[in-house]
């Protein structure tokens, strides 16, 4: 084990792990468009989010086909390795350079962990199988870590969001949205990132990232210095133009943080 010094390049990489979580079509995976290139998107098996977006040459997507209802589909445990072998390569360059890694779906990636470590939908209403999302948890928790602690400049993800009671186990308890992902996991997610958006669409071509919690919403937040939260809007603009050209987003948080950071 070694100390390591942080300089602001260091900590500048660790502010750059994004967490995006909303509704089906709020922008998600749309607003990754932005992120810095070559960008290399990993599709949770199961997710169908990204007929959003089209492969270039800088803007990777890798998808598996994978149905957990088919039983002649491919075995979870089978997809599970594939998926973390490919994020082997692409971190080892081996997919070629690397400024963006985003996984696309993170509520299908922990229903997959689930069933690798046996979850089948039998289990559903029984209270015992509740005492296995310990290592549900921690199985989706070292995956996650190993992608966000590598040292590609900008790591994302994408996630459904939806109702989590403030007070767990009180009947009547008010709801407030956090990420899609179950117990605990709904808030540890939001430590892991430190920077959280949550995600709407305003029709025909316009999305909005909040950076702020505002009432039951909670599922935003930033982990950053009071001068460049400060500096920072409420709420992000990404623009889908009638050629498909996507604007805002990243880019213009960017913009923000590097006018900051030039009067540090």
């Amino acid at each position: 084990m070694a100390l390591l010094p942080i300089d602001h390049e260091a900590w500048r990489r660790a502010f750059s792990r994004v967490l995006w979580n909303g509704p089906p079509l709020s922008g998600k995976t749309t607003g990754t468009l932005t992120l810095p290139r070559p960008c290399h998107l990993i599709v949770a098996p199961g997710e169908l989010g990204y007929s959003s977006v089209e492969p270039t040459e800088d803007y990777k997507i890798y998808a598996w086909r994978y149905d957990p209802t088919d039983p002649a589909a491919d075995k979870p445990r089978d997809v599970w390795a594939a998926m973390q072998q490919q994020v082997t390569d692409i971190l080892a360059g081996k997919e070629g350079p690397v400024a963006s890694l985003v996984v696309d779906g993170l509520h299908k990636l922990y229903d997959l962990v689930m069933r690798v470590e046996g979850w089948t939908a039998a289990m559903v209403d029984d209270k015992e199988a509740g005492r296995q999302y310990t290592k549900y948890h921690d199985k989706f928790g070292t995956f996650l870590a190993r992608v966000l602690g590598s040292g590609v400049s900008l790591v994302g993800a994408t996630c459904y969001d939806g109702l989590e009671p403030v007070e767990p186990g009180v009947k009547g308890s008010p709801m407030q949205i956090f990420p899609l992902l179950p117990g605990r996991m709904a808030k540890d997610i939001m430590g892991m990132f430190p920077v959280v958006f949550h995600t709407e669409r305003q029709p025909p071509n316009k999305y909005l990232w909040a950076l702020k919690p505002q009432g039951k919403m909670q599922a935003a937040g930033m982990h950053i210095p009071t001068r460049y939260a400060a500096a920072i809007p409420n709420e992000i603009e990404v623009k889908v133009d009638t050629a498909g050209n996507v604007s805002g987003g990243w880019k213009t948080l960017e913009a923000l943080l590097a006018k900051v950071g030039e009067g540090r």
